[in-house]
């Protein structure tokens, strides 16, 4: 067999026993009325307190976090609170069946349903880096990490961040004078 043949191979060999654990996983959460009441119990809080206070958030919310403004995050009620729920389950359903990230899904859907662009994409982003941590702490677990270089590409990381929002704002000053 040629190499291409052998790597395909062994990459839906990966697959398949991927897909089988995260069926296994994915059956004990759903089978065990236990878990599911823990979640169902958790959601409670957030979705009372999401429709109940929605009003209230959005006209104590300064201009500039939750106004109508071009820039600013939208206008937050109680149907876009719903609307990002649905979003949610839809789009970790529709991720989680096929393998593909939400990026695709989620600021358009939002998008969709009232909330303003910027918002949408800083969702998403957050989405992403949550989905990042999970499949961190997966791998850690599974031994795929190696800490000591996470955390040189950490501090390498932040420095470069630092340096780079510093400069950039080093420039925008300039420009303003």
């Amino acid at each position: 067999m040629s190499f291409f043949k052998e790597f395909g191979h062994f990459m839906l060999m990966g697959a398949r026993a991927h897909a089988k654990w995260e069926i296994e996983v994915s059956n004990r959460i759903v089978h065990s009325k236990k878990r599911l009441a823990v979640f169902g119990l958790l959601l409670l809080p957030i979705i009372y307190l999401g429709v109940a206070y929605a009003g209230d958030i959005a006209g104590a919310l300064p201009s500039v976090l939750g106004g109508k403004n071009t820039y600013c995050p939208s206008f937050y009620t109680n149907t876009i609170f719903l609307a990002s729920i649905g979003v949610g389950v839809a789009a970790g359903l529709i991720t989680g069946c096929i393998g593909a990230g939400g990026g695709f899904i989620i600021a358009p859907a939002l998008m969709s349903a009232g909330v303003k662009g910027i918002l949408a994409v800083g969702t998403d982003l957050f989405h992403i880096f949550a989905k990042a941590i999970m499949g961190s702490v997966l791998h850690r677990k599974l031994g795929n990490i190696s800490i000591s270089l996470a955390l040189t590409f950490l501090v390498g990381s932040i420095g470069g961040a630092t340096s780079e929002a510093t400069s950039t704002e080093r420039s925008m000053n300039l420009t303003r004078y």
